[in-house]
């Protein structure tokens, strides 16, 4: 996993105290500042740092991607060469009434730009990195297949453009720094000021232009339940599946310079909410699913169609009481047990962390023990499930439509063979589909659209400038967060370039070292300055991606080489973590096998 500079270089520090002095700084040369190292920050800075634009990143966090380093990481591009490649047909005017059939009120000028430019934008841009798709999936909502599988998911997509980024010596991060307010003078934004999450410093940055791209705001469950869709019932329980740091703090940001805001019920939740298994009591959930699994509500009873549109599965999970179901299935189905996201694709880590995780997963010899287990009524649900079987047997489904042929039954199988297996789902938070109010230009405007000198916004903070209305052809929020970026970047090198003559800059040369493990003499000075299980002994704010990655490190007892070979021999003058070699570490933890 990614370990940055930034955060070794204060790892034996002691955390300084709040209410520290503020220091104004102001970075040697920055253009513009971005507020958010997510897969739209990067994608706006690559655009601009190739033309020779100063960017200074500063994050909440202390490693680069947001909620799209964990997402699946699938892309919606219209009329790509892989599409071709698949003997797909798929044009803009196509995808366009998809567009407009699913998400009934998207924004025309977003959805005429999104559809006309994937193909070059979004799939040459992006194969050009280094970005390589597996598959094409189909989805509900598209006429054709268009939603692009990264090989790799999420880590996959958003790693390429990172290390593209740090190519560019125009491009500084500084990580663990929380922005609590933009500056404004005579009316235009000028900076930001925040505080050094480790340190409790305050501090204050500047440059005539800050983008704003801090992600949406599915983590901050008041905001979410504010702006709960009407025709939704709003549910008991809800768990929390978006970004760490999606907490709607550009939101917050923008309100206090009067930013308008559009659509901000709209809202792309999931009922797949899985408790997470690395976050216990937290929460927190993955989207999971077992495709061949019936759902029972409280009651004992089917209530769906389990492979309807998740649409109409949402509003039917929020309408039971309590707003949960149970999915039942059996020895036979467990192996097609999804689970979205990077490091999920391995089904032995499937198995251990959740299968056999007795916190989620019930397991029974019979389908009357698991219902005891459960707190359901035995023989209500071996009556479900008996019905269920009797359906599969005849090849229809005569209570929700599942299936109604031979051909619709292929993987489905009766549920008979033990140990049968229940594992409860609730309503989790995704994506927001909307938010702060931006022009063509990605300007950030006010409620009369007048833009707000100096600040702009991109990704899922602006909503993704609603290029989905009411709901996503999936691939849509992970596309648009790279093309918003990228139109962003465009105005932002316009305008620099406007002010100031501009150079390119001279890239860095990408290294590529093996893994190899220190000598016991190197290994005893890293031990010797870095005591990592002194370090981890009480948690420090700030450090919580650097504990759960040591922490891992310990318990695998893994050498210091397997991460950190350009430390290798040791030099004091020249002990610099390089971060572009450390992205090929992010696989220790998000196991990647596709």
């Amino acid at each position: 996993m990614l370990v940055h500079a930034a955060l070794i270089a204060l790892i034996g520090l002691a955390a300084l105290g709040p209410g520290s002095p503020v220091r104004s700084q102001t970075p040697p040369g920055a253009d513009v500042i971005i507020v958010g190292a997510g897969i739209s920050g990067l994608s706006a800075a690559l655009e601009a740092a190739r033309g020779g634009v100063d960017v200074q990143f500063v994050d909440v966090w202390s490693v680069y991607g947001g909620h799209a380093v964990m997402s699946g990481g699938g892309v919606a591009i219209i009329d790509s060469d892989f599409q071709r490649a698949h003997g797909i047909v798929d044009t803009p005017e196509l995808a366009s009434e998809d567009f407009f059939s699913r998400g009934e009120d998207p924004d025309p000028y977003w959805v005429d730009y999104y559809t006309q430019h994937s193909r070059t934008e979004l799939g040459h841009w992006l194969e050009s990195l280094g970005v390589r798709w597996l598959s094409l999936n189909p989805q509900p909502g598209n006429s054709v297949r268009r939603f692009h599988r990264t090989d790799g998911r999420g880590l996959g997509l958003v790693t390429p453009i990172y290390r593209e980024v740090l190519r560019h010596p125009n491009v500084s991060f500084r990580w663990n720094f929380r922005v609590t307010e933009l500056l404004v003078e005579q009316g235009r934004v000028t900076g930001v000021r925040g505080e050094d999450t480790r340190s409790g410093e305050a501090d204050e940055l500047r440059a005539p232009r800050v983008l704003l791209a801090t992600g949406g705001f599915q983590s901050n469950l008041e905001m979410v339940r504010r702006f709960w869709p009407a025709h939704l019932a709003e549910p008991g329980e809800l768990l929390i599946g978006s970004g760490l740091n999606s907490v709607g703090s550009g939101h917050d940001l923008a309100r206090e310079v009067d930013a308008g805001f559009h659509r901000m019920d709209r809202q792309w939740n999931y009922p797949w909410g899985l408790p997470h298994p690395q976050y216990p009591g937290e929460g927190r959930a993955l989207a999971a699913r077992n495709e061949v699994s019936i759902w029972v509500n409280g009651d004992g009873r089917r209530f769906v169609n389990e492979l309807a549109d998740p649409t109409v599965l949402l509003a039917a999970v929020v309408a039971q009481s309590p707003s949960a179901y149970w999915a039942i299935f059996d020895d036979d189905d467990n192996e097609g047990f999804y689970v979205s996201g990077s490091g999920w694709d391995n089904f032995q880590r499937i198995r251990e962390e959740i299968l056999d995780n007795a916190l989620l997963t019930t397991q029974a010899a019979t389908l009357a023990e698991l219902a005891h287990a459960i707190g359901q009524d035995a023989g209500r649900l071996e009556t479900t499930v008996t019905r269920y079987n009797t359906m599969v047997d005849q090849g229809r489904d005569e209570d929700f439509g599942r299936f109604s042929s031979a051909a619709d039954l292929a993987p489905l199988a009766r549920i008979d063979q033990p140990p049968f297996y229940a594992i409860q789902f609730f309503p989790m938070t995704r994506k927001s589909m909307g938010g702060v109010r931006v022009d063509r230009q990605m300007r950030v405007v006010r409620e009369d659209g007048t833009p707000i000198p100096g600040l702009y916004a991109s990704g899922e903070l602006t909503g993704f400038a609603g290029v989905n209305g009411s709901a996503g052809l999936e691939g849509t929020f992970l596309g648009p967060a790279i093309l918003t970026g990228r139109v962003a970047g465009r105005t932002l090198l316009r305008e620099v370039s406007a002010a100031r003559e501009l150079r390119q800059p001279e890239l860095k040369i990408e290294v590529d070292l093996p893994p190899r493990a220190l000598s016991p003499t190197e290994a005893a000075s890293c031990d010797g300055c870095h005591r990592l299980e002194a370090l981890l002994a009480n948690p420090r704010s700030g450090y919580a991606h650097f504990e759960r990655v040591h922490r891992v490190v310990i318990a695998e007892q893994q050498n210091c080489g397997a991460c950190h070979q350009e430390l290798s021999p040791f030099d004091a003058s020249d002990h610099v973590i390089d971060g572009q070699l450390q992205t090929q570490n992010c696989v220790h933890c998000h196991l990647v096998v596709e």
